[in-house]
């Protein structure tokens, strides 16, 4: 969540925060999930791998983007890179999507 967190400077990441405050929800009161929605949980993790996908798509020529310099361009090349670690950690994961 941290990592998500992160990211969020560079790029508007939704689905990862909800899937982690809902991990985060369903961890603790493990009584009150049921399976459709622990279901519907692994389905956004796998939502969430195809929108890192797509982003990464679309804005793979972004960092060289001259308008942006000083403090902005270095904040957004952090998050940048801190999103590759993310979703290495995302897709590398062996709970990810089981």
């Amino acid at each position: 969540m941290l990592l998500a967190m992160l990211t969020q400077l560079a790029r508007k990441d939704f689905i990862t925060m909800t899937v982690c405050s809902l991990g985060f929800l369903f961890l603790t009161y493990p009584e009150n999930v049921r399976r459709s929605q622990f279901r519907m949980l692994v389905a956004l993790i796998g939502l969430s791998i195809m929108q890192d996908v797509l982003w990464f798509i679309l804005n793979r020529d972004v960092e060289e983007d001259d308008d942006d310099g000083g403090l902005e361009r270095g904040v957004k090349l952090f998050s940048r890179k801190l999103s590759y670690v993310n979703f290495a950690w995302k897709v590398s994961s062996p709970t990810a999507l089981t």
